[in-house]
């Protein structure tokens, strides 16, 4: 029997490939080395967080994929696609993740979001209905009913609402805006900001990725740790840490499809409005219990919005 010592040496050495290094692959990367693992990074370009091995493929061709997971104990699909390239895109990437990590019998951890929820009927489980009212939801319902098929290997969904967090560029709120509030700014904010809201602290995010990667039994679908607030008491915390408050002006739905008519990028954004326009919230008690990770609180994600240190660390999940 392999001793205490052994097995931890042996988890540690254990090779963890991270496709995408954007605003979440970058920082999951970061973490996995801190965790003492070996990092693969793969992109088109091949950047790498410092430290990781860089690994340059195009991940929607299969064989590249497989290439680029040789040899994995893990295998982390974070990769997104631009709204406007979701339809051709993002099948292939997934596909392309799933025979990489099929052949390398890897386990595979997915990062995803809600859309293939549409409209809620309470707080979002990971074993809510999938009934989306988008273009886009149908695309990312297609795309969670590939992964949970028998493919022979064990697969963990990791499920979003939309992110924030200093590091956060791609979302309706991004970390500048919400820091620029904070200093006195104007920013847009979609639909009525007094609902209740989830949001995803990018750090809870990368916490909770990890994770499911360290867990080779967590299969199926999983929210991520997620904060349940609203966008008026987001903004009121961001206020609260630097002592000063900006403006907002709304984006109603009916502008934003206007402006959608000639906007390309303004019209993919307009049909997920939805999520602001009623109670949008979710249920990641599953993972506090599982692994230990409650949300980040208001007061720390409005700190590392504004630049307070050390405010995205989170410690190591234990399994409960």
């Amino acid at each position: 029997m392999q001793d205490v010592a052994g097995a931890e040496e042996s988890t540690m050495s254990q090779l963890h490939v991270v496709f995408g290094a954007g605003q979440i692959g970058r920082p999951l990367a970061q973490r996995l080395l801190a965790d003492g693992h070996r990092v693969r990074q793969v992109t088109r370009s091949g950047s790498a967080a410092p430290g990781a091995e860089a690994f340059t493929a195009d991940l929607s061709d299969p064989s590249q994929a497989i290439a680029a997971a040789a040899g994995a104990d893990v295998v982390y699909q974070v990769i997104n696609a631009p709204y406007t390239k979701w339809s051709t895109l993002l099948e292939p990437l997934q596909r392309g993740a799933l025979a990489g990590a099929k052949a390398a019998g890897a386990h595979l951890v997915v990062l995803d979001n809600l859309y293939a929820y549409g409209v809620p009927d309470g707080p979002i489980r990971g074993d809510s209905p999938r009934n989306p009212c988008s273009v886009k939801g149908a695309i990312r319902k297609r795309l969670v009913e590939l992964l949970l098929q028998d493919q022979g290997i064990s697969i963990a969904i990791g499920q979003a609402a939309d992110f924030v967090g200093p590091d956060i560029t791609e979302s309706v709120l991004s970390g500048k805006a919400l820091a620029s509030y904070g200093t006195g700014g104007r920013i847009p904010v979609p639909g009525d900001p007094s609902l209740p809201r989830a949001y995803s602290f990018g750090g809870d995010v990368v916490a909770g990725l990890a994770a499911l990667g360290a867990d080779p039994q967590a299969t199926g679908v999983w929210i991520l740790p997620t904060l349940n607030t609203s966008t008026d008491e987001l903004l009121a915390a961001i206020g609260a840490a630097t002592g000063r408050t900006g403006r907002t002006f709304g984006m109603p739905s009916w502008l934003m499809r206007t402006l959608g008519a000639v906007v390309p990028i303004v019209r993919e954004v307009a049909e997920m409005t939805y999520q602001w326009e009623v109670p949008y919230t979710v249920d990641c008690g599953p993972m506090a219990q599982r692994y230990g990770l409650p949300p980040s609180s208001l007061e720390q994600v409005a700190a590392a919005i504004v630049g307070s240190k050390g405010a995205t660390v989170r410690p190591a999940a234990v399994r409960g």
